[in-house]
């Protein structure tokens, strides 16, 4: 990351996340001299990532995960992030891109866009990762 900016990965109670911990990304400009120093919490969430092995002592993202308002719904009140890419491409090569659309709190909506039709066998295998991942709906 830049040495003109402070990047802090923190946690829901606004503490910084150790190693591996997921929090949301608020970023400070070091460099800008006409305004106070702000803290922008950009809504984005990311992991924190080890020791660079560059040996500079700068912070690291393991990964980015996506924005707050991006994440699932869940009929308990929790909310966590879908599944990624990959699941989808291991079922179906043929899938280039997805679109997960949450319109109600119990109603999940995937588009796909693929090169070519899927076959029964991975729309079924489709659906039964779609709802493994999600919670059976409320009585």
């Amino acid at each position: 990351m830049a040495e003109n900016l402070i990047v802090e990965i923190l946690d829901a109670q606004g503490n910084p996340c150790a190693d591996g911990e997921i929090g949301e990304v608020v970023v400070s400009n070091l460099h800008n001299f006409a305004t106070p120093l702000l803290r922008y919490a950009l809504g984005d969430h990311a992991e924190v990532g080890g020791p660079c092995p560059c040996g500079r002592h700068l912070p690291t993202l393991r990964r980015l995960l996506g924005r707050s308002r991006n994440m699932l719904r869940y009929p308990d009140g929790s909310r966590r992030w879908p599944c990624g890419f990959d699941p989808f491409r291991q079922i179906a090569p043929a899938i280039r891109q997805f679109q997960m659309i949450q319109s109600h709190l119990e109603q999940l909506e995937l588009r796909l866009v693929a090169s070519q039709p899927l076959t029964v066998p991975q729309q079924a295998a489709l659906v039964e990762l779609i709802q493994r991942a999600l919670p059976p709906p409320s009585a």
